[in-house]
């Protein structure tokens, strides 16, 4: 089922207001206006992930988080369990801790060292406010894992989300969008990967 063909308008819609969500999360986080562009939608497939970042030798800096419909509040015949996968080019890692730490008194040669647990919260942040953002709108509850940072070569990280996922045949949304934060632009990519495509659907029909 290919269902960014058939529900792109909706999707459009949907996850741009969850990516401007998302952004002001992060801009109540660093004190500065944080701005998400329009999404670019595309479905894709497991194989065709380490070709986004231009090859599987490419470094990527990945944030994986899983996430599991509250039962409570959810309908029990749709599963609204999920993985969502946040990736920036290697250099956007270090941007992204310099805006994070550009008030505080950090050498910049320890800046890198600290890459991973600025990313771990962006990821908490950014990743979290997205799936408030979805879940509101279905009327439901989304509870999302501790995320984990992964700075290595994309077919590793493939690897990583592969072996967290039961169903390879689900449909991945790569959602496109760039951050911008006073003047730097930051390219985002993220994936979203449902366990039941009917989530979707779901969604969709609430959002009517």
């Amino acid at each position: 089922m290919n269902v960014i063909e058939v529900y792109m308008e909706q999707l459009d819609t949907i996850f741009t207001s969850a990516l401007k969500d998302a952004a002001q999360q992060l801009t109540n986080m660093l004190g500065s206006e944080v701005v998400a562009t329009d999404p670019i939608l595309k479905e894709i497939s497991f194989e065709d992930i380490p070709y986004i970042f231009g090859g599987s030798q490419k470094i990527v800096s990945g944030i994986y988080m899983e996430y599991h419909g509250d039962p409570k509040f959810i309908d029990s015949s749709v599963s609204f369990n999920g993985h969502l996968l946040l990736t920036f080019k290697i250099e956007s890692a270090f941007e992204i801790a310099a805006i994070l730490t550009k008030d505080l008194d950090v050498p910049l040669d320890k800046i890198g060292g600290m890459t991973d647990s600025i990313f771990g919260e962006i990821g908490n942040v950014f990743g979290t406010g997205f799936l408030t953002s979805l879940a509101n709108m279905a009327g439901c509850k989304l509870l999302p894992s501790v995320p984990t940072v992964i700075n290595y070569k994309a077919s590793a990280i493939l690897e990583y989300v592969k072996n967290r996922i039961m169903n390879y045949e689900v449909p991945i949304v790569l959602i496109q969008t760039n951050l911008y934060s006073d003047k730097q632009t930051i390219e985002g990519k993220f994936m979203l990967i449902p366990e039941n495509y009917k989530s979707f659907q779901y969604l969709f029909n609430k959002n009517k």
